[in-house]
């Protein structure tokens, strides 16, 4: 089926019978997702319920599917069309959904008609439909980190990027700027651009003798590392205190973050970065350009709730 729910009608143009498509679910071989409605046992779950739900896979959910970078998250996407009724519980096609249940399940209902219909198949709407979504689900870094990983992986082309750009609301919508095709990490696309908007100078994959390649360099003396690891083995951990020390050694100063810290805490990743830049004696104009940047940080919208 190609990750796609398929209709009963369908089935039977197929040549299955009645019969035939209930010995099938019996089986296990296909799954009765909700009335007239069916799937393969290797469809993705979140597909199967969003179609369990009465409508298509959207946004962050759909770009997770596309193998775009976005942060792992347990809310389900679900593209409805205005109007539509009959929503089902998305683990249990016999139950059906009323107002509490969509105000209290990880449930993200999207209720409006589809901006690229061709795109769309019966299960999941158009790579530009999901990103017009997240614009308005996901922080500012986040998006333009989805949006970097996109364009990295050639999952979206210059043209199709332009027409989501397009449709985005204007107080959501990233400038061209601020996006960077270049970008392998979704971590460091949010760095980078959290360090522009402070106005630091920020370079990425900058390679060093004796250290190799670092994630970024900010202001020429600064080295920031990223790391989306959970946890460190011990030689991953002495390889990079090894680094650290190289560092200092040529008078650069380290700084090291992980996942947790740049998306539910980046305020204090940018005090630290500012920090750093103010006590570094060779960053010229430093005190200025730390000053410049904590102003700046008071009117930026970080940190997810």
């Amino acid at each position: 089926m190609g990750n796609d729910a398929v209709t009963r009608a369908e089935l039977l143009a197929r040549g299955l019978t009645g019969s035939g498509i209930a010995r099938a679910v019996h089986r296990g071989e296909l799954i009765r997702v909700r009335r007239g409605h069916y799937a393969s046992p290797e469809d993705s779950d979140d597909m199967i319920r969003a179609v369990r739900v009465g409508g298509r896979l959207d946004c962050v959910s759909e770009l997770r599917a596309r193998g775009v970078w976005v942060v792992d998250d347990p809310t389900l996407h679900v593209r409805l069309p205005p109007g539509a009724s009959r929503l089902r519980d998305a683990d249990d096609r016999k139950v059906r959904m009323t107002a509490p249940d969509i105000a209290t399940a990880p449930l993200r209902l999207h209720w409006r008609e589809l901006r690229a219909p061709s795109q769309a198949t019966a299960s999941h709407v158009g790579l530009i439909d999901a990103l017009v979504s997240a614009a308005g689900c996901l922080p500012s870094g986040e998006l333009i980190a989805a949006l970097d990983s996109a364009c990295h992986q050639r999952v979206i082309g210059p043209q199709e990027l332009r027409e989501a750009l397009a449709l985005i609301a204007a107080r959501r919508r990233p400038t061209s700027e601020r996006l960077d095709a270049g970008a392998e990490s979704g971590l460091e696309t949010m760095i980078r651009d959290l360090c522009a908007q402070l106005g630091l100078r920020v370079r990425i994959q900058v390679e060093f003798d004796g250290v190799g390649r670092v994630d970024m360099f900010v202001e020429d003396w600064v080295v920031v590392e990223l790391d989306g690891r959970a946890h460190h083995s011990g030689e991953v951990a002495t390889r990079d205190r090894r680094r650290d020390a190289v560092h200092m050694a040529q008078g650069r100063l380290p700084l090291r973050f992980v996942f947790a810290q740049v998306v539910f805490d980046r305020r204090s990743v940018a005090l630290a970065i500012i920090g750093a830049v103010r006590t570094h004696r060779r960053i010229a104009d430093r005190a200025y350009l730390a000053d410049r940047a904590l102003r700046r940080l008071a009117y930026l919208e970080l940190d997810r709730a």
